[in-house]
C-alpha cells in the first residue's frame, strides 16, 4: 500500500516549487530510499494523460556500478560524437538513483504523456527536499539492445526521460529565464496576425469538455530492474 502523497513533503505552494525546482548536478553520498521513490512515482502517474492512455512505466536504477557502466557507455559514444560540449566524468552527476520514464511509442501524445510524468515527479522530488535532473545525454545508450536486455524494459519501449534523483550537496543557483511574449485572451473569427516574436503563447478560452468512457487501468513501473509494483491510477 503507498503511504500517503503528503508524509514526507516539507509544506508549501505548488508555486513554490515550481520556481524553486532546480537542475541539480551534485549530490551527497546519502541514497533515496524506498519510500521516497515509490512516493515520486505516485506523483508521476497523478500527472494529465491524453484519452486517459497512462502509458508510461518506471524503471528505477539505485545500483551504482550499473550507474556507472550505463555511465561510461553513454560518454563512450558521446565523446565519438560530439564534439560542443564539456562532458563530466559521470553523466549521472554521481547520483545514486536514476528513474527512467519509458512507454511504447503506439500515438502522438505518448513522449507527452511521459514528460507530463517527469514534470510531477521533479517538482514532488523539489517539495521533499530532493535535487533532479533531466540526463538528456543518457537516452542513446539507454535504448540501445543490450541496455535494455540488462534494466529488462520489454521488447517495444522507448525510454523518453531518465531522471536521476537524489540530496543536493548543495544550494544550486536559479539560472535566468525568458519571460513569455505574446496574446492572452480570446481571439477574434478573423484575428489579426501577430509579428514573428509574438507567436509564442496564446491563451484560448475553451469549454470544459470531459472525455466518457475511458477505461480505468493501472500503471506499471520496475524497481532496481528486478521487481514489479504496481501503482492504482488516480480516479
Amino acid at each position: 500500500m503507498l503511504m500517503s502523497r503528503r508524509t514526507t513533503m516539507v509544506p508549501r505552494s505548488v508555486m513554490d516549487a515550481i520556481y524553486e525546482r532546480r537542475s541539480v548536478r551534485a549530490y551527497a553520498a546519502r541514497p533515496v530510499d524506498r519510500a521516497a521513490v515509490l512516493q515520486l512515482l505516485d506523483a508521476a502517474v497523478h500527472a494529465p494523460t491524453a484519452m486517459h492512455e497512462e502509458p508510461w512505466e518506471f524503471v528505477v536504477v539505485q545500483d551504482r556500478a550499473t550507474l556507472r557502466r550505463l555511465s561510461d557507455r553513454a560518454l563512450q559514444t558521446l565523446r565519438d560524437r560530439e564534439r560542443r560540449f564539456a562532458l563530466p566524468e559521470n553523466v549521472f552527476y554521481d547520483a545514486g538513483t536514476l528513474i527512467a520514464i519509458c512507454a511504447k511509442p503506439l500515438g502522438p501524445f505518448v513522449a507527452a504523456d511521459c514528460w507530463l510524468a517527469a514534470e510531477n515527479l521533479m517538482l514532488a522530488a523539489c517539495a521533499m527536499g530532493l535535487g533532479t535532473c533531466v540526463i538528456g545525454f543518457a537516452l542513446e545508450a539507454l535504448n540501445t539492445p543490450e541496455w535494455k536486455a540488462e534494466l529488462k524494459i520489454p521488447d517495444g519501449m522507448t525510454v523518453y526521460a531518465p531522471i536521476i534523483v537524489g540530496v543536493p550537496a548543495g544550494a544550486t543557483p536559479a539560472a535566468g529565464r525568458r519571460k513569455p511574449e505574446g496574446s492572452i485572451g480570446k481571439r477574434s473569427r478573423r484575428p489579426r496576425r501577430p509579428s514573428f516574436a509574438a507567436r509564442r503563447v496564446f491563451l484560448y478560452d475553451v469549454a470544459d469538455a470531459p472525455c466518457a468512457g475511458v477505461a480505468q487501468r493501472q500503471s506499471s513501473c520496475f524497481v532496481n530492474s528486478r521487481s514489479w509494483v504496481r501503482i492504482p491510477s488516480p480516479a
